[in-house]
């Protein structure tokens, strides 16, 4: 299980709960892709399954038989439920999580845990459930049982239904700083120069970070992104970004880290203005950022045609 980076907050949060014995029936974890929502929800898994009782996040023993089954997604009373991981329903046939692997979930939960032992759901891409597993899923959690915790993980909390968001406890999830992304993964033993690049890409995101150390022709279309939406946005080539989207116009994942990227260009422009003490260039360069804001936020949420929205955000990142 990869090492909690960043999110001191959060750990000081979970840490007072756990000493408390107040944890909630549910939360919600929600953030940018990569950021480390998934990683904390099964580290808090392992710190509520392990026998050795652990206090705090982080200080399972990781070699137990509970530890090295969440990691591996295979621990009995630990479900974890998106679209690469079912319960019941077959994985190549899904768009979405469907209502059978809710009921089966439902199931699980209605049988009697031993006494004083966890039963924990975690439904990463909580906002793929069709509306039938939601609904079923809202049943499940006004009626939880005695030791069940279910952490839903989205990146947008307008995308799962508000009486989800209503029975859950919001735990924000946002980029680390490039010091503390540095700082976690030094022990990697990667050269200083591979490190740069990695964290220049990652975005302040570990699971992106790593993502990139295991894969280097990754890491290298990104940088390849990067530099082509840096053009863009520095020479305004209108012919260069028509190009660039024509090219990536068909590939939605594509597209939505286009969009994240021209969004971060303009949001890092905006702190150098603001640090400056620019305010006309920061009043209009916010302005820019809440058009654009909108217009990700279709791309992320609805079918809108991708391509179009695509040329939309960068032409208002140019313009």
């Amino acid at each position: 299980m990869s090492r909690i980076i960043g999110h001191a907050r959060q750990v000081e949060y979970f840490n007072k709960v756990l000493q408390k014995d107040k944890l909630a029936h549910a939360y919600f974890f929600y953030g940018a892709e990569g950021v480390g929502k998934f990683t904390l929800a099964k580290i808090l898994a392992q710190t509520l399954c392990c026998p050795q009782k652990p206090k705090s996040l982080g200080d399972a023993c990781r070699e137990c038989h509970d530890c090295r089954a969440i990691e591996s997604n295979l621990h009995p009373r630990v479900a974890v439920l998106d679209l690469e991981h079912t319960l019941v329903s077959k994985k190549d046939e899904r768009s979405d999580i469907p209502i059978d692997d809710i009921r089966e979930l439902r199931r699980r939960f209605s049988i009697a845990a031993p006494s004083a032992q966890w039963r924990i759901a975690i439904i990463n891409q909580a906002d793929k459930m069709s509306t039938e597993a939601a609904n079923a899923f809202l049943k499940l959690l006004e009626e939880p049982g005695e030791n069940a915790l279910f952490i839903l993980i989205a990146e947008n909390r307008e995308a799962v239904l508000p009486t989800i968001l209503s029975r859950s406890q919001p735990v924000g999830f946002y980029p680390v700083a490039d010091l503390e992304l540095r700082d976690g993964l030094k022990k990697e033993g990667l050269a200083a120069d591979a490190l740069d690049k990695i964290i220049f890409c990652a975005y302040g995101r570990p699971g992106r970070a790593r993502k990139f150390m295991e894969d280097s022709g990754q890491l290298a279309q990104e940088e390849k992104l990067i530099k082509e939406i840096d053009l863009v946005f520095r020479q305004r080539d209108l012919s260069h970004l028509f190009m660039l989207t024509e090219e990536t116009g068909q590939d939605a994942e594509l597209t939505a880290r286009i969009a994240e990227l021209a969004f971060q260009a303009l949001r890092s422009s905006l702190k150098k203005f603001a640090f400056e003490r620019k305010e006309k260039e920061t009043r209009i360069l916010t302005e820019k950022i809440k058009k654009t804001d909108r217009i990700f936020s279709l791309l992320e949420t609805t079918n809108v045609n991708s391509r179009l929205a695509l040329d939309a955000l960068l032409l208002e990142t140019i313009k």
